[in-house]
């Protein structure tokens, strides 16, 4: 699991649009040594279309490369669901067994998806 320190640097950037930076300290299995990673978030939301998206992109840290995004939109035909899209790139820069990168990047995208659940579920119960 990451652990995620509670104190982000949030900016608004203009109408609809918010940027932060994030510290995130990841907790990998043996044998890897564990790291750290600075991200720049960058959030839209354009009240034109009903969509929002949030980009994420490694900014220093001890892996290669990281970035990808988020984009969440309504689904034409069915009112009162949305289509989620994540995607993620992530290349640590050393050689690591698949079975450990298959389970890093399962269980990265597990919590996403269920980080977004929880919050989804908590505003509609607002």
């Amino acid at each position: 699991d990451s652990k995620i320190p509670a104190n982000q640097i949030i900016y608004t950037v203009g109408p609809g649009q918010k940027m932060n930076y994030l510290l995130q300290y990841i907790d990998y299995p043996w044998p890897l040594h564990n790291r750290w990673l600075l991200f720049r978030q960058e959030h839209f939301l354009d009240p034109s279309k009903p969509a929002f998206r949030s980009d994420f992109l490694m900014l220093s840290g001890q892996l290669h490369r990281v970035e990808g995004h988020l984009l969440i939109e309504p689904i034409p035909d069915q009112p009162g669901h949305s289509r989620v899209t994540y995607s993620f790139l992530g290349d640590p820069g050393f050689q690591t067994p698949h079975f450990i990168a298959k389970r890093i990047c399962v269980g990265q995208v597990r919590s996403v998806v269920e980080a977004f659940r929880e919050k989804v579920e908590t505003a509609v119960q607002k």
